[in-house]
Formats: C-alpha cells, sequence, structure tokens
C-alpha cells in the first residue's frame, strides 16, 4: 500500500540567475506560503471528506462488506488511472510552457481519454461478471462510473495546474470529495440499504462534483474550447513524450493497490475490510509530505538550473524535515492505534489495530521517499522515478504473495513497509551518485584537478 506519488510534471526551467542568493534559504517564500495555503485548506476539506467515509461508512457495512466496498475501489482506480495515458502531466507541462497551443492540446488530449475508456469500461465489466450477481458486482459497475469521472475531470486539472491555479484545482477536488462522501454515507445511513446504498451515492456524488469541475472549467477558460481541432502528430507527440509519466503512475498504483487484489485471494474479503481500513488512516498522513513537496517542487526545479550547492542545502534541509514529521505522526499513529480503532470501527476490526501498526513504521519513510522521489524529477532524472517504481512492483508482489496468505492484513503491511525501504533505499542510492557528480563538476568548473594531467613529452 505504498502511496509514494507518480512523478510531478516539470515546469518551464526559469532563466538561470547568477545573482541568485547562494543561503539554504528556499527563495520567494511567500509565494511558498500562498501555496501551502491554498493546497492546505482544499486538501483539509477533501480528505477530511474522504477519511469520513470509511469512518462513519465501515462500522455500518462491517467488515466484509467493507472488504468488498474497498476491492472495487481499488480495482476500478487502477483500471481509470489507464485512461489518463500519462496525459495529465503532459498537459500541464505543455500549456504551462506555452499556453497558445491550449486549444489543439487539450481537444487531442481530450479525444484520446475518451478512445481509452472504451478499454476502461471493458475491464470493468468483465470484473463485474466474474465477480457474480450480488453487492459486489453492483459495487465494481457503480465505483466504476465513479472512477471513470474522477479520471476525466483531470483533464480540467491539468489546465488548473498549469496555470498555477492551486485554489481552483482545490476547489473541484474539495467540492467533489464533500459530494460523493455526503451522498454516499446518506444513501447508507437514510436507506439502510448496505453496500448498493453506499456505492451508488458515491457514483452519484461524483458524477456531480464532475459537473461541477466542468461549470468551472468553462467559466475559467472557456475560451479555449471549440477552437482547437484533433491533431494526429500532435497526439502521437503526446503518447511518445507522456509514456514514461503514464508507466511510472502505472507502476505506483500497481504496488500501492495491488495488495488488495493478491489479499482478497488468498485471505478473503474480510482481511481486505480490516487492511483498508487501516490503510485509510494510514494514507492520511501522507497529505503533510504531498503539501509541502506540491508547494516546494517548482522552486526545487528552479534552483537546479541556479545553483546545485544551494539545491542540496535545500533538500537536505526538506529530509530532515520529513523524517522528523514522520517519525512524530508515525508515534502518534502507533500510540492511538487501538483506541481509535476499537473506538469507531468496533471489535469486528480488531485485525486492524496491528496491521496499523506495523503500517505506521513505514511513515517515515513513506515522508522520505515523497522527498526524494520529487528531488529526481526536480533534476530531470525522471526516468529512475519510472525504472524504480517498476522494480516496486516486483518487490510488492512478491512480499505480499510471501506473507499475506500467511498472515493475512498484517502480512500485507509488513509488505508495504518492506516496499517502502526498498523504494528508499534505491532513492538514496541514486541521490548519492547524483551529488557526487555535482561536486566533481563544481570542481572542474572552479579549475580545480578533474583528471590527471597528461605527461609531458
Amino acid at each position: 500500500m505504498s502511496a509514494t506519488p507518480p512523478p510531478v510534471p516539470i515546469p518551464a526551467a526559469a532563466p538561470p540567475n547568477p545573482a541568485a542568493p547562494e543561503g539554504a534559504t528556499l527563495a520567494d517564500p511567500r509565494r511558498v506560503v500562498a501555496n501551502i495555503a491554498a493546497k492546505g485548506l482544499s486538501l483539509v476539506v477533501e480528505k477530511g471528506a474522504q477519511l469520513a467515509l470509511p469512518l462513519v461508512g465501515a462500522p455500518v457495512l462491517g467488515v466484509v462488506e467493507f472488504g468488498r466496498y474497498s476491492y472495487a475501489a481499488s480495482v476500478s482506480t487502477l483500471f481509470a488511472f489507464g485512461t489518463d495515458l500519462g496525459l495529465t502531466l503532459w498537459t500541464t507541462r505543455a500549456l504551462a510552457r506555452d499556453p497558445a497551443h491550449a486549444p489543439d492540446v487539450l481537444a487531442t488530449s481530450f479525444r484520446l481519454r475518451l478512445l481509452a475508456t472504451l478499454p476502461y469500461l471493458a475491464c470493468v465489466a468483465a470484473v463485474a461478471l466474474v465477480l457474480g450477481p450480488g453487492n459486489a458486482r453492483l459495487a465494481m459497475l457503480a465505483l466504476g462510473v465513479a472512477a471513470l469521472a474522477r479520471a476525466l475531470l483531470d483533464h480540467a486539472r491539468a489546465m488548473f495546474r498549469a496555470h498555477e491555479e492551486i485554489g481552483l484545482e482545490g476547489r473541484l477536488n474539495a467540492v467533489t470529495a464533500v459530494l460523493a462522501s455526503g451522498l454516499g454515507l446518506g444513501a447508507l445511513l437514510l436507506t439502510k440499504q448496505g453496500l448498493p446504498a453506499l456505492a451508488l451515492g458515491v457514483m452519484g456524488g461524483t458524477v456531480a462534483g464532475g459537473g461541477y469541475g466542468i461549470a468551472l472549467f468553462r467559466r475559467r477558460h472557456g475560451r479555449w474550447l471549440g477552437h482547437g481541432k484533433f491533431d494526429r502528430a500532435l497526439a502521437g507527440r503526446m503518447l511518445r513524450e507522456a509514456l514514461p509519466f503514464w508507466l511510472a503512475g502505472l507502476f505506483a498504483l500497481g504496488y500501492s493497490r495491488g495488495d488488495v487484489v493478491i489479499l482478497r485471494h488468498f485471505a478473503g474479503e474480510a482481511e481486505v475490510g480490516a487492511y483498508r481500513a487501516a490503510g485509510q488512516l494510514f494514507e492520511v498522513t501522507k497529505n503533510l509530505p504531498l503539501l509541502v513537496l506540491t508547494a516546494l517542487f517548482p522552486q526545487l526545479a528552479r534552483d537546479f538550473r541556479r545553483s546545485r550547492a544551494r539545491l542540496a542545502r535545500v533538500e537536505d534541509l526538506i529530509v530532515a524535515g520529513l523524517l522528523v514529521a514522520g517519525v512524530l505522526v508515525a508515534a502518534i499513529l502507533a500510540l492511538s492505534a487501538a483506541p481509535v480503532v476499537r473506538g469507531v470501527f468496533g471489535p469486528e476490526f480488531a485485525r486492524t489495530v496491528p496491521a496499523l501498526r506495523i503500517l505506521s513504521l513505514a511513515l517515515p519513510l513513506l515522508f522520505l521517499n515523497f522527498g526524494l522521489t520529487h528531488f529526481l524529477v526536480a533534476r530531470d532524472l525522471g526516468i529512475l522515478n519510472l525504472l524504480f517504481s517498476g522494480l516496486m512492483v516486483v518487490v510488492s508482489l512478491v512480499a505480499n504473495l510471501a506473507m499475506a496468505p500467511r498472515w493475512g492484513s498484517t502480512g500485507a503491511a509488513w509488505a508495504t513497509l518492506a516496499t517502502e525501504a526498498s523504494l528508499a533505499l534505491c532513492c538514496v542510492q541514486a541521490m548519492r551518485k547524483v551529488r557526487r557528480a555535482d561536486r566533481l563538476a563544481a570542481v572542474a568548473a572552479a579549475g580545480g584537478p578533474s583528471a590527471p594531467a597528461a605527461p609531458v613529452p
């Protein structure tokens, strides 16, 4: 259940600034604070609404039905990312660099997304058929529609991010989350129909959020609509250049959600329910490093072009802060695991407590990995994230197959810890080599010895 995100887009590089200060202070602190505030406020609302769903819904559904809900949500999310094709990140980068081409970029990328929905719908239908008649099938179909709506909303999010409209993107995310959780829990509590009511309510709320996103996009950027055309040459370029983004995202989702599929097959739906209850609490904590790195990433990318020495000092400050925060949050989560689980979820979720305590051990590594993966992308080394994500799929698969069948939810939690540790090791080794290359380049640029002198004839 590793929650390390796929690589973030690299914005247009700022021109070198020789006059930039060499201290370890982050440039433009007011911009950083403003971005953190905008993102933070929306995240509080968005993640609060998302967390309310398992906190309220899981005890009502019970551990088995919540396991069915979690399985459908995880599988549909995996499939839905297939419709992205890496275009969200590519579109954000392209529009940030050259907004004049927005009409053709938007029209072409949206047509490609629509074409990608056909295999997605086929996959969702196939899984629903395999699940057989009953609540699990209905949940798969309803949450499949919800996941597709969220995926298509990324078209609007790409435009907002390209224009650094963090507030608009946050508002869209928050409204969609509130509508989905609110309608889902309302249907569950008022109709007493269990899983079908929750799944259909979440679907209705997400689709309503999609309507709000369309209205927001048209109001802000409607001038771009209707003026672009599908460009085959541009489509080919999009798909080629976006492929690394897409693969990295697929790999990241594969090792973050694939454990649910393995756990259900070998241990059953009750273990999935217990594990995902722990996972929901665990995943809430990742928003702290996500918030910080979202705000700081553009400045890291600029420092890469301006001063490698300053970039290294800033990276060290961020790593120290992330590790301290990760240890503190992990301690709080581990100490509060038993009272929180028993008080919120009830005795049926007893297996959630040990799983949550194991997952808390992974938090310092998770926080560290957020920083390291963003550092690599800021240094134009996103290809390493792709390679590491692919390797982590293998690590997660092997670890889950080795431990989940024997120990259930706790085994899956140990597999998450092993995956985060492996990713941290890969990223640390890569950063050590990058830093060493930077130091050698600095010595050479200063006129120092970079290679043995040739003998005088």
